[in-house]
């Protein structure tokens, strides 16, 4: 250091009127100085700026990253689905890996280049604080990455609006996206500084660079991902690795996600105040300051503040990891789940009061009728003729553990009871037996908002989070008669389906406090209004509630099903409504029967919701009620699963028609005992709505599996003749004919892939045995006069 670097400096300090860290602090009383604070702040900032325009290549980047935004987006228009957020959100997931890379990078060139650059002893004697360059340079550098959020976002906007969503979906994405992208910028741009005034540039380069991938990929990743360290996340420069899933669901991800991104964007602002504090104190070494201890001294006051900043953010992970330890606790252990049938046990009907209060508390009363046969609980599974009973001589319902039980009465008398994890029981010796009809009144409450893992990634399964509802039948939000338990066991705490399997009774359901975007998987009663919510149906099945304030409800013409989706979905559900309708006319006109079954369905990305039922349905299907849902996907449209749909109106279930349920090569006989109820459900939903058809080309064929039976291949080339010939007529009463007799797969698949051996010998699906004999029985009953015998 020369002799004049601190005459130089102390006239810096004494002409500006100011110490570094002054201008941090706000410290000066006379406005000329801030004034002149803040005219040297944009000077340098614009100076900053030129120099940064002459190294020309930078200004390439944005551009290029807009380039890819308009690839991705343009594969909207002519693939699977429609939908451009998904598209667009697998784009932001790649540009959330790459570009902290660029503002990590400009900040150690920037303060390599002059600042700490023995050549640029020059600067030691500019009239600006040391504050004034470290705050120019982190703005110098996220201004610049500022440029590639304004490429991509105008990218985005520009095909969201070609594709009509509305103005409010596409600013809800902007704002969602540019704070995630401004928040990793900010933070990026102050590492790269303070790595380059630590150490020098043949050092800075590889750090920087293992910083970036340390922040990115490594942590947000490894630690976050793998080992579950999510209160991590908050340091992370990657913010869309663990929930790009559910990042297409433009209702629900950013108001769930709203508190905790709003506690981390404060603590990211923090810390990224005391990294640029740790940089002041560290170019000081350089560039002496009249105070040598204050920079420090802000360096560590800031670092107090970061600390400060975090810990409500740790809080609502330390509350969410204790919610997880609750679900946890009343999970059984591995491979000791049990069915559900021989606990569960009927209901009459069941009313619910539930009303939402400030801060998202629910307070319900739910009022069951009981009845009882000879002061005994009637089973509501097949084949079971006695109730099993978790503790003696109780009844047990299910219910979430997170909810507060308050009181518990029968037939009007308060009566004891007990809370064992998600089990609320109580005597059945307090049930009389003079009746054979009780009246069970719950009263609870409590704040749903369950936070899990779901595999390496995390997910709400339920939620009331304002005007965003997502409340599944299967959760036990109210209380479910009888049952093993509500998760299956404490590693996975997958929900159990087979907990509403039987569960059939009268639901009236009245909400307070809720919206007019609230739908119920029951129908809605003639009083529903958008400030009352009453939904009421007999002998439904257990309802499941939906909503959020920009939920788009679709319908065509006649049609009686509605399709309830986000904008994004819109343009493609509406096109599946038209030919949904044209195939209900075509299908009711040949069985002379309506199809019933469905009256919604709900397309919207939900796999991070229902997680642990899509894992055992790869087809993206669930059915609760009159609702069918359906997870929207890049690769899958509505349109390829329409199958499903079809087959829930004709079969009433949703297996697949490409799906084994039972194998040619597992008999000793299969002629007279491989069933082709698949091979016929094939035929039947691929009937041709016209009957054109040329011997020449031939142009209908019944669609098979792979490595369809013999038996398959040999109706598919009768089928395919018989139409070739004229004859659809003839084939249409032969298919018509199994279809009267029932063509229905009961699918125990999604609760029975446990270890457990008691689970593990129940079948996996059960279906009509239609054996080849039975077909060509038929086919020639139905061609009596040809003379003809396929046989």
């Amino acid at each position: 250091m020369s002799n004049n670097s601190r005459p130089a400096s102390h006239s810096l300090c004494s002409s500006s009127g100011s110490y570094n860290g002054g201008w941090l602090f706000g410290t000066h009383k006379q406005p000329d100085n801030r004034n002149e604070t803040m005219r040297s702040l944009l000077l340098q900032l614009t100076l900053e700026l030129r120099l940064m325009n002459k190294m020309r290549w930078p200004f390439l980047l944005p551009l290029i990253a807009g380039g890819w935004m308009l690839l991705q987006c343009l594969n909207s228009l002519h693939s699977s689905s429609t939908d451009i957020n998904f598209y667009a959100a697998d784009a932001h997931s790649t540009f959330m890996i790459l570009l902290p890379a660029i503002p990590i990078l400009l900040g150690v060139l920037l303060i390599r280049r002059d600042a700490m650059n023995a050549s640029y002893e020059w600067m030691l004697g500019l009239p600006i604080t040391n504050t004034i360059i470290i705050a120019s340079k982190w703005m110098a550098a996220f201004l610049y990455a500022s440029l590639f959020t304004l490429a991509i976002e105008m990218v985005y906007i520009l095909f969201a609006w070609h594709q009509g969503l509305p103005w409010s979906a596409i600013c809800s994405s902007v704002i969602y996206y540019s704070a995630l992208y401004g928040c990793s910028f900010a933070v990026s741009a102050a590492l790269g500084i303070v790595i380059g005034a630590l150490m020098p540039l043949r050092f800075s380069l590889p750090i920087a660079f293992c910083g970036w991938v340390f922040g990115t990929l490594f942590l947000p990743g490894l630690l976050v991902r793998s080992y579950s360290l999510y209160p991590l996340k908050a340091f992370s420069l990657n913010h869309l690795l663990y929930n790009i899933n559910n990042s297409g669901n433009e209702g629900w991800t950013a108001p769930l996600l709203r508190e905790e991104y709003g506690l981390m964007y404060i603590f990211a602002a923090a810390f990224g105040l005391f990294i640029l504090a740790a940089s002041n104190a560290l170019l000081a070494r350089i560039r002496p300051v009249l105070h040598p201890k204050r920079p420090l001294f802000v360096m560590w006051v800031t670092l107090l503040i970061s600390a400060a900043a975090y810990a409500p953010y740790g809080k609502l992970w330390f509350d969410r990891f204790q919610e997880l330890h609750v679900l946890e606790a009343s999970a059984p252990e591995r491979n000791e789940a049990v069915p559900n049938e021989p606990y569960a046990f009927q209901i009459k009907s069941m009313k619910l009061d539930m009303t939402r209060e400030e801060g998202n508390m629910l307070r319900m009363k739910a009022t069951y009728v009981l009845p009882t046969q000879d002061g005994q609980l009637i089973p509501s599974a097949p084949n079971i003729h006695q109730v099993k009973s978790h503790i003696g001589g109780h009844v047990s319902f299910l219910l979430d553990p997170m909810l507060q039980v308050h009181s518990l009465l029968i037939d009007g008398q308060a009566v004891p009871w007990q809370r064992q994890g998600d089990l609320i029981s109580f005597a059945q010796s307090l049930l009389s037996k003079k009746t054979e009809m009780h009246n069970i009144e719950f009263v609870y409450s409590g704040v749903i908002k369950e936070w899990k893992l779901a595999g390496n990634s995390e997910a709400f399964a339920a939620f009331v989070q304002d005007s965003s509802v997502f409340l599944p039948d299967y959760t036990g939000w109210f209380p479910l008669p009888g049952g093993d338990h509500l998760l299956m066991d404490k590693e996975t705490l997958t929900e159990r389906l087979d907990i509403i399997k039987y569960l059939r009774a009268d639901f009236d359901l009245t909400l307070h406090g809720f919206d007019g975007s609230l739908f119920a998987t029951i129908a809605a009663a003639p009083d529903d209004t958008p400030e009352t919510r009453h939904f009421k149906e007999e002998g439904a099945q257990a309802p499941t509630l939906l909503g959020y304030s920009q939920i788009k409800k679709l319908t065509h013409a006649d049609e009686p099903i509605a399709i309830l989706t986000t904008a994004g979905n819109v343009q493609e559900s509406e096109t599946f409504l038209k030919e949904l309708h044209q195939k209900r006319l075509y299908y009711e006109a040949w069985t002379k029967k309506p199809l019933t079954g469905i009256s919604k369905i709900t397309y919207m990305s939900i796999n991070e919701q229902i997680s642990g039922l899509m894992r055992r349905s790869p087809y993206g299907l669930y059915t609760s009620g009159d609702t069918l849902f359906v997870n929207a996907g890049k690769y899958q449209s509505i349109t390829n699963r329409s199958q499903f749909v079809l087959g829930k109106l004709l079969f009433g279930d949703t297996v697949n028609i490409f799906e084994h349920v039972n194998e040619w090569d597992d008999y000793d006989d299969p002629f007279e005992k491989y069933s082709m109820v698949q091979e016929i459900r094939s035929a039947i939903i691929n009937l041709p709505l016209t009957e054109q058809y040329a011997a020449s080309e031939p142009t209908y064929l019944v669609p098979l599996p792979n490595e369809a039976a013999p038996v398959a291949i040999s109706m598919q080339k009768m089928i395919n003749a018989a139409f070739v010939n004229g004859q659809g007529d003839f084939v249409k009463r032969v298919l018509l004919h199994f279809l009267d007799k029932g063509l229905f797969i009961q699918d125990n698949t999604q609760n029975r892939t446990y270890s457990n051996d008691e689970l593990a010998k129940q079948v996996p699906y059960l279906y009509p045995v239609i054996t080849w004999k039975d077909w060509i029985d038929v086919w020639n009953e139905e061609k009596a006069g040809d003379g003809k015998d396929e046989r």
